[in-house]
């Protein structure tokens, strides 16, 4: 797409990319999606939470989880990881996303994520 994409466009697009199996008419989303975690990582943290949020599928949770989260957490981790830790403490929904982050991430944040997994309220 040229024009620039609303947040419900991109959303709405990424998981109709995962329905699609990930080459069809909206992978335009997935690569608007990677793009954003480079270039616009608090833009592509929102609309990551916005996915996650509003996900009550396990395998749309899983996709975003293993995907943008993920590379948002192996691309700047140290500037998100603070919120990160405070979402988790307080909504159940968001620990249980993190434990679909499988990537490799730094030692240290790592080892933050997995202390968030296991916080609770």
């Amino acid at each position: 797409m040229d024009t620039p994409c609303s947040n419900s466009e991109i959303v709405a697009g990424y998981f109709a990319n995962f329905i699609e199996g990930g080459d069809g008419p909206n992978f335009w989303a997935f690569e608007e999606m990677s793009e954003l975690v480079s270039a616009d990582p608090e833009r592509a943290w929102g609309l990551a939470i916005e996915m996650l949020r509003g996900s009550s599928d396990p395998l749309y949770t899983a996709y975003v989880a293993a995907g943008p989260l993920e590379d948002l957490l192996s691309r700047h981790g140290r500037e998100l990881i603070g919120r990160i830790e405070v979402l988790a403490k307080s909504e159940p929904w968001f620990r249980e996303c993190l434990v679909g982050v499988w990537g490799t991430l730094q030692p240290d944040i790592r080892e933050r994520v997995n202390n968030a997994i296991k916080s609770d309220v």
